[in-house]
C-alpha cells in the first residue's frame, strides 16, 4: 500500500500495520481517548503512540496486549482480523 506524505512523496506502507493504525483510532476515538493519555497509561511516548497511528512502527506484542486490555477488545480485531 501506498501513502502519500505532505510533500508528495510516495512511501510504501506496510498493510498489517496500516489496519492496525485505523483499529487504533477507531477504539481512540470511540472511547474519546487523546494520544497523550493513552501514551501515559501505557507507559509509552507520545512519539510512540503517533507513529502507530501513522502505521510507522509495530507496537509490538506486549504493547498490543497492553492495547487490547485498555480498550476490552481482542488482539484480533486491533489487527483488523
Amino acid at each position: 500500500m501506498k501513502r502519500t506524505m505532505a510533500s508528495g512523496e510516495a512511501i510504501e506502507v506496510n498493510e498489517d500495520l496500516a489496519a492496525f493504525a485505523i483499529q487504533l483510532a477507531t477504539a481512540m476515538d470511540e472511547l474519546s481517548v487523546s494520544r497523550k493519555a493513552l501514551a501515559y497509561d501505557l507507559g509509552v511516548h507520545i512519539n510512540t503512540i503517533n507513529n502507530w497511528l501513522h502505521a510507522k512502527t509495530d507496537p509490538g506484542i506486549i504493547n498490543l496486549i497492553k492495547i487490547s486490555n485498555y480498550f476490552n477488545v481482542s488482539v484480533e480485531w486491533l489487527l483488523g482480523f
